[in-house]
């Protein structure tokens, strides 16, 4: 009984365990602050604990999600990444949750989506019950364009954790991928009752508006999204500008892009992105060029992201897709 109890908690520490649930809490809340603050919690954890593998997964995914929204740039962040991955799954390689972190890392640093799909099967094998496999199989299959698949996994996380503010999101995510705009609306607005302004939902809203042509809600919704998640949103934002009639807005946000690159890591995607919507395509694939040499995170939905469209008859973009989703 005592050993299926410590299963389940990962640590015999009573201590370490809430640590680590607080810190997973904070990591879904997915704001940079909370990232960090979550890195406490889990090396708190740790070291009353050191061989608990789930704070070490936790770990990896706290600086996974550090350079998927650009606090950090994807070089700096994937040994670190990597080292606590490997001592997860060295801890214990019969835990679910240690199979997620390992495929995210490998999808998100390495664009090896195709071991990530792998690895998430192995983690639902091992607990069909983990909402977590199931909603990073959903942002997976929907980057891969696997739609409907990828709305069955992101439906069965729901069903699992119907109050995640993170599930939510990336189910509805899932729903723009498939053209379902009406009902990521929906879902989208729900969240807000759980997680008020979570910035994540308004990111969906904003694409769905944009895709139904209602521009203006579509860029009251980024204005509210970049408010947390910073520059990471610049290229919809700026993009949403440009098609509204406001390309002096849009350039001052590339402006910005440009002398924030100066003191810290900025992916070069959303500069892309907004110079190819003014229509200046040279400098636009210069960036995009450079994007895919750093290995931007966000280029792993290059095949279902409307942010893209401007640059899917280029050659080069085409080229970066086959690199980044045919591993």
């Amino acid at each position: 009984e005592k050993r299926s109890v410590v299963l389940k908690k990962g640590t015999e520490n009573a201590e370490a365990y809430d640590l680590y649930l607080r810190g997973r809490a904070l990591w879904s809340r997915r704001t940079h602050e909370d990232f960090r603050k979550a890195i406490e919690h889990f090396e708190r954890a740790i070291k009353l604990d050191p061989n608990y593998a789930l704070a070490h997964a936790g770990l990896a995914d706290c600086y996974t999600f550090l350079a998927y929204f650009e606090a950090y740039s994807p070089s700096d962040m994937a040994p670190q990444v990597r080292s606590a991955v490997e001592k997860a799954m060295e801890l214990d390689a019969d835990l679910s949750e240690c199979h997620s972190s390992f495929a995210i890392y490998k999808a998100f640093f390495e664009f090896d989506i195709s071991f990530g799909e792998k690895e998430l099967r192995t983690a639902i094998a091992i607990n069909p019950n983990s909402s977590l496999a199931h909603y990073w199989l959903c942002s997976v299959l929907a980057a891969l364009g696997r739609s409907e698949m990828s709305l069955i996994e992101g439906r069965t996380a729901m069903e699992l954790d119907p109050l995640s503010p993170v599930v939510n999101a990336t189910l509805a995510r899932a729903l723009c991928c498939a053209g379902q705009y009406e009902e990521a609306i929906e879902l989208s607005n729900k969240n807000f009752y759980i997680l008020p302004d979570f910035f994540f939902s308004h990111w969906v809203l904003g694409w769905a508006y944009e895709q139904l042509g209602d521009l203006s809600n579509a860029i009251g919704h980024y204005r509210k999204a970049t408010k947390d998640a910073g520059l990471t949103l610049y290229g919809y934002l700026g993009k949403a500008l440009v098609r509204s009639g406001h390309p002096d807005e849009a350039r001052e946000l590339l402006d910005e892009l440009e002398q924030q690159a100066k003191l810290r890591y900025v992916s070069p995607v959303a500069s892309a992105v907004i110079l190819a919507e003014l229509g200046e395509m040279p400098a636009a694939l210069e960036k995009l060029a450079k994007a895919w040499e750093v290995r931007a995170i966000h280029l792993m939905w290059t095949r279902c992201d409307p942010v893209f469209d401007a640059f899917r008859s280029e050659l080069l973009f085409k080229e970066i897709c086959n690199s980044a989703l045919t591993k």
